[in-house]
């Protein structure tokens, strides 16, 4: 019996998401075994309890299983995990993205912890995989049960990674409630960011040290989820830099934000617009919204609004709204709750909405 072709073999390795078939298919044969390898250790999840035993792995291993690893997640989960240990693993060539976990105590908020800001313990680390791999382009930083992140710390995270192009922030209420120990604006470098997500209050800081960079980064896509603190500095960057936006994702707490007169201020300054998404209190402030929409390359709108009913709701207004020359390069609209998150547009609705069904862009 022949044997198949390599590439075949690797065509149903990639097709497998069971990562026990992937270590049985790692015995077969010496050929399956790099394919098996690739996916395993293309995700990697560090801390404190499994480092150990990863450093032995990859030292044991005769292939060079750090080269495998294009997403690296380390978890801050109360102890760090060991600064030598890690400093062993630096050698990851092709790592793409880094996700930083760092979870304090759930029962009360605590203050940033000391080595969050240690250069020996942390930011070494970081730095030397930014400089190894010149492929990183995403970094994700999720904080829980922690307060008062220093707006320092922050910058001097992506300043080890200077190469990314997107940065993911995920944080409690308070996370991101920046403070500068000498009040002053950090330093700036330059910085390829396109793609920004934010999820948690008072992100305004990060906006304003956008401002002082030497170039100023122009977005392509812009996530905010959350109370933005001062929006004017949002509302500045925006009206600086927005004019490459794409897509533009608006969730600030409602009915204590009104959405509306903070998107009248920077619409207007978003061009190149396809995708937004965003919430209001109410029906009449959703269509307020979509006539400032300036963009007629707008492909998708995703809108909620408070109430869960649907009565009331003057669908017939929203139709022609959607019917107007701007719109005309719409392929998707989507209406939800705000407070239960199902869809509103029911069979019912879509022929209340003719035209708009008629065009098949109700989702």
């Amino acid at each position: 019996m022949r044997p198949f072709a390599q590439e075949l073999v690797e065509q149903v390795i990639d097709c497998s998401a069971d990562s026990n078939a992937m270590k049985a298919w790692g015995l077969v044969c010496k050929t399956w075994l790099p394919r098996t390898r690739y996916h395993l250790f293309s995700k990697v999840s560090l801390s404190h309890d499994n480092l150990s035993s990863f450093v032995d792995l990859v030292e044991a291993s005769p292939l060079p299983l750090l080269s495998c690893i294009h997403d690296l997640t380390l978890c801050y989960n109360g102890a760090p995990p060991d600064t030598e240990l890690l400093g062993r693993i630096h050698s990851c060539p092709n790592l793409r993205s880094i996700s930083i976990q760092i979870r304090g105590s759930f029962e009360e908020n605590q203050d940033a912890p000391d080595w969050l800001d240690s250069e020996e313990s942390f930011l070494v680390h970081i730095r030397a995989w930014g400089t190894i791999s010149s492929s990183i382009s995403t970094l994700n930083l999720e904080v829980q049960g922690i307060d008062d992140i220093p707006l320092q710390t922050i910058v001097d995270i992506i300043a080890c990674v200077p190469t990314i192009t997107r940065l993911s922030m995920h944080g409690d209420d308070e996370t991101w409630e920046f403070i500068n120990a000498d009040g002053g604006i950090p330093p700036s470098f330059p910085l390829a960011l396109k793609e920004l997500d934010l999820t948690g209050n008072g992100t305004d800081s990060l906006f304003e040290w956008l401002l002082t960079l030497p170039i100023i980064p122009c977005l392509k896509h812009l996530n905010l989820h959350g109370s933005l603190g001062d929006v004017s500095r949002v509302i500045g960057y925006i009206q600086q830099a927005g004019h490459e936006l794409e897509d533009f994702r608006v969730h600030l707490p409602i009915p204590e934000t009104d959405t509306l007169p903070f998107l009248e201020q920077v619409l207007p300054y978003t061009p190149k617009l396809k995708t937004i998404s965003f919430d209001c209190w109410e029906p009449s402030t959703a269509l307020a919204i979509l006539r400032l929409l300036p963009s007629s390359g707008l492909h998708f709108i995703k809108f909620s609004f408070l109430p869960d009913s649907t009565e009331g709701v003057p669908w017939a207004e929203f139709d022609l709204t959607l019917a107007v020359p701007r719109f005309s390069a719409l392929r998707g609209v989507s209406v939800y709750s705000y407070e239960e998150r199902h869809s509103l547009i029911t069979t019912e609705i879509k022929l209340l909405m003719p035209l708009a069904s008629a065009r098949g862009i109700l989702e």
